[in-house]
C-alpha cells in the first residue's frame, strides 16, 4: 500500500454518493428461496473487489456554470449460499452445489477538489480505490443483501465487516476480500 498515493486522494476527494450500477440473483433449479430445505447445511461465500474501471469526468454544473470534476469508482461484491458437504480448502466449489447467488455492482461518486491534475491523480485514485472504496460501498452492499431476502422470504445473510487480506502483519492484498 503507498500511503503516500493515498494521502493525496484523501486530499483531493469527498464522496458524493454511492450507486447501484446492475444486480443480479441466482437460484439453483428447483429451488425455491422461501421452501430452502432445513436440513441443508449451507454455508455464505463472499466476494467484494475494487472493479478495473475508474472513471474521471469533467462538467458544469447548469445552475451555477461552474466547471466541476468527479471521479467514478466501481466495485464488484457478492455472496453466494453453498452446499457445506462441497466446501474444501483446495477444490473450488462446484457451481451445481451453489444454492443462490446474490451480486451487484456498484459505483462510489467523487467529487474532486481544484487544483489536482489528472495525471497525479489517477495513479492516485487506483490505489485509494485498490484500498478504501470498499469502506464506502459496504454498508450500502448490506442493505441491498438484505433487502433482496427479505424479497425473497429467505432470513437476512449477515454481511461480515469489511476487512483488507493481509498479506504479512505490513501490507494490505491486492485484491480486497471481506472476513468470513
Amino acid at each position: 500500500m503507498d500511503r503516500s498515493l493515498i494521502e493525496i486522494a484523501t486530499k483531493a476527494l469527498s464522496i458524493r454518493a454511492v450507486h447501484l450500477r446492475g444486480g443480479h440473483i441466482r437460484c439453483k433449479e428447483g429451488v425455491l428461496p422461501p421452501y430452502l430445505d432445513d436440513e441443508l447445511d449451507l454455508t455464505p461465500q463472499f466476494r467484494g473487489k475494487p472493479g478495473a474501471r475508474i472513471d474521471i469526468l469533467g462538467f458544469e454544473e447548469q445552475t451555477k456554470a461552474i466547471p466541476r470534476r468527479i471521479a467514478m469508482c466501481h466495485f464488484q461484491a457478492g455472496v453466494r449460499l453453498v452446499d457445506n458437504a462441497s466446501v474444501t480448502e483446495t477444490a473450488p466449489v462446484d457451481e451445481e452445489d451453489v444454492y443462490l447467488e446474490i451480486t451487484a455492482d456498484f459505483c462510489a461518486e467523487y467529487d474532486i477538489r481544484d487544483g489536482i491534475e489528472d495525471e497525479t491523480l489517477r495513479p492516485a485514485l487506483e490505489e485509494f480505490s485498490r484500498y478504501n472504496v470498499g469502506y464506502h460501498i459496504w454498508p450500502y452492499w448490506r442493505e441491498y443483501v438484505q433487502g433482496t431476502c427479505a424479497r425473497m422470504g429467505i432470513p437476512p445473510i449477515p454481511i461480515p465487516m469489511y476487512m483488507l487480506k493481509a498479506r504479512d502483519s505490513n501490507e494490505a492484498s491486492e485484491s480486497c476480500q471481506p472476513t468470513k
